[in-house]
């Protein structure tokens, strides 16, 4: 298994965090040779660096990964940590009604049973991102929102929005 962060990146017994699970994708899909682009929308800012950001095009509730593919195909993810394996979500689902609450659960190793379990919250859409993923799926575009507990996870189901396997 892959390290990442000094930890294995299937440890489900870690408390991830959104950026990290974003970061192992976007580790994962230069290494293979996607072209990719994400933003820090979550990241705070000050007042002036907001004004700033919005003025130049930071729009709320973007897609946090964007793949050019070939054919000019656009693949846009949304990532989310999951507290379970859930199935990827996508706009073009005629059933999509937002963050899943239930999936398989995770095959843990015995010692790990044992361990204390960390608190961990499952991500959710915005107001704001529901609203934009909506605007984009009204223009054809569909965004994949993908919840994974692990960035290995998380590229997993990645590589399925994208067509590939994971290797």
């Amino acid at each position: 298994m892959v390290r990442f962060l000094n930890k294995l990146a299937d440890d489900t017994t870690y408390p991830w965090a959104e950026w990290q699970i974003q970061a192992f994708v976007v580790q994962e899909a230069r290494r293979r040779g996607f072209t990719v682009a994400g933003d820090m929308n979550q990241g705070r800012r000050s007042k002036s660096s907001a004004g700033l950001a919005k003025a130049t095009g930071m729009l709320s509730g973007e897609p946090d990964l964007r793949f050019y593919m070939p054919n000019g195909r656009l693949v846009l993810i949304e990532l989310k940590v999951a507290q379970q394996p859930v199935p990827v979500q996508s706009t073009a689902d005629s059933t999509y009604t937002g963050p899943p609450t239930t999936g398989p659960p995770i095959d843990r190793p015995a010692q790990a049973a044992a361990a204390p379990k960390p608190k961990r919250t499952g991500g959710t859409l915005s107001a704001a991102q529901r609203e934009h993923h909506a605007r984009l799926a009204s223009l054809g575009f569909i965004v994949h929102t993908v919840y994974a507990a692990t960035p290995w996870l998380g590229w997993v189901h990645v590589c399925e929005c994208l067509g590939v396997p994971p290797s």
